[in-house]
């Protein structure tokens, strides 16, 4: 006697071929982002861990603090970082104002 297949046994279809080199792209394309990433993020430098708070004295710029808590690094660099850190739409300071200074 001849039994009917199930519906569930139709439905099975073999898995194709290509299906773990399709895998192997997908996981090498994530490992590449997340290098990429990285890479990226080591190149445009990572946020500091670390601050040193100032308070600002009159006559203090950003310049001025820039210069004297990093001698040994371009001023203009450390200036923007300042700026940026601190949320500083320009050079503006008022005595008694606190910085965050990046630790490096």
């Amino acid at each position: 006697m001849y039994a009917p297949a199930s519906d569930h046994a139709l439905l099975k279809r073999p898995r194709p071929r290509h299906t773990s080199q399709v895998r192997r792209l997908a996981i090498g394309l994530a490992v590449f982002c997340l290098l990429a990433f990285g890479l990226a993020r080591s190149a445009l430098g990572g946020a500091p861990t670390a601050y040193e708070t100032v308070t600002v004295q009159p006559g203090d710029t950003v310049w001025s603090i820039a210069a004297e808590h990093y001698p040994q690094s371009d001023t203009r660099v450390k200036v923007g970082e300042i700026e940026h850190d601190n949320s500083l739409s320009g050079p503006s300071l008022h005595p008694g104002q606190r910085l965050k200074l990046p630790s490096s």
